[in-house]
């Protein structure tokens, strides 16, 4: 019946709405295909939460059979017996006393890590806001930057221990700002790369909309930059949280012109019981460092991954 009517008016004009029609149509097809695939998407994600949550508490119980293991499987090698008892395992332990500062060891080593990491998320966030908006300065500075991340930090740590040392004249405090430094030159590319790629990975969708409504400057880095790069943030902090931690490995245990600077850290007692030639200490210092990264996972990378589903662009 419509056809019909519509043949009563002129050939353009019923094509114009054959076409009309048809688009209609497509975009309806769309959109309950995408209703669908959202209904599916919906109901796998509370399967996954129900399913998550009941094996929450295993999961726990898991890493901790696991890192009890660990435990009694590096002081077997430290006894060099199959397994040793619990009492071998208490009288080994009570005749290291330096033991007992293991918790500041492992607070230092943090809050050295922390600085770096504060330093190297300030200059990294600002540098790649500017060099993702401006294709002058991403070619400019990009290939400078991948340059300069594929150089060890341990290559220019030396220069770095040796300028500062001269510069403050040996002063205690010289030895700790070489460590904060050799842990900001082990974190920084990480977070810098993470964060161009997210800018990069805008839908131009949303920047056209954004241009369309007027949002400029903070407005438009607060609104639309900042929840597009966090994903990007948090899985760089992962990733530079861990090369930090090699690199305060190397940075609180210097030598220097005939000279031994030690900082109090989970680092320099490693590098002291590999020294010894201790097999326990090792063992305990590695379990120790291992408990601090495995507390700060599930305290602050599995919470700040689970907010980053929030701000992820659907396609």
């Amino acid at each position: 019946a419509v056809p019909a009517v519509l043949r009563r008016y002129s050939k353009g004009t019923y094509e114009l709405v054959s076409r009309a029609i048809q688009r209609e149509r497509v975009y309806l097809s769309h959109l309950a295909t995408s209703l669908h695939i959202r209904r599916l998407q919906l109901s796998t994600s509370r399967r996954f939460r129900r399913l998550r949550g009941r094996y929450h508490h295993l999961n726990y119980a898991i890493s901790l059979v696991a890192l009890a293991g660990a435990l009694i499987a590096l002081l077997a090698f430290a006894f060099r017996t199959p397994i040793p008892s619990i009492s071998d395992i208490i009288q080994e332990l009570m005749s290291h006393p330096e033991i007992s500062r293991l918790p500041i060891y492992a607070l230092k080593s943090s809050l050295r890590l922390g600085a770096g990491y504060a330093i190297a998320l300030g200059w990294t966030l600002l540098a790649g806001l500017y060099v993702a908006r401006s294709k002058k300065l991403s070619k400019v500075l990009i290939p400078i930057f991948d340059v300069a991340q594929s150089v060890p930090a341990l290559a220019l740590f030396p220069f770095m221990v040796q300028f500062i040392i001269d510069a403050s004249g040996g002063q205690p405090w010289a030895s700790e700002i070489a460590s904060i430094l050799l842990v900001i030159t082990g974190m920084q590319w990480y977070l810098l790369f993470n964060i161009i790629g997210a800018i990069h990975a805008i839908p131009t969708d949303v920047v056209e909309a954004a241009t369309a409504y007027g949002a400029r400057g903070l407005a438009y880095s607060r609104h639309i930059l900042l929840p597009a790069i966090f994903p990007g943030i948090v899985i760089g902090s992962i990733q530079a949280w861990g090369g930090g931690w090699n690199a305060s490995i190397a940075s609180e245990y210097i030598t220097f012109g005939g000279r031994t600077y030690i900082l109090e850290g989970l680092g320099s007692f490693l590098d002291l019981s590999s020294q010894i030639g201790d097999p326990t200490l090792v063992a305990i210092s590695l379990i120790s460092m291992t408990t601090v990264i495995l507390i700060l996972n599930r305290l602050i990378w599995r919470r700040l991954l689970k907010k980053t589903e929030k701000f992820r662009f659907e396609y």
